[in-house]
């Protein structure tokens, strides 16, 4: 699989004909979902996301991927986000 940038991203991301198909894009999804539990309606609501387009799904995954590389550093979040949202 090609790598996925992380981003920050300032532009749409560049894809290529070597950019995962819906199965590949289900299998980044789970990479980066790696150690979080999942049930029934999460599986359903990860193969809705597998089924976007990757220049759309690459920055959910690079949140992601920053979220979790940030809480390492700093620890859990504990109090609510910017909007209300622990």
């Amino acid at each position: 699989m090609t790598p996925v940038p992380h981003g920050p991203f300032e532009a749409e991301p560049r894809v290529s004909k070597r950019d995962p198909d819906r199965s590949g894009r289900r299998q980044l999804l789970l990479q980066v979902l790696d150690g979080v539990e999942l049930g029934a309606w999460d599986e359903v609501i990860l193969d809705g996301l597998a089924m976007w387009e990757p220049s759309t799904l690459i920055p959910v995954v690079g949140w992601i991927w920053r979220a979790r590389a940030a809480g390492s550093q700093h620890g859990p979040v504990t109090k609510p986000g910017p909007r209300g949202h622990a």
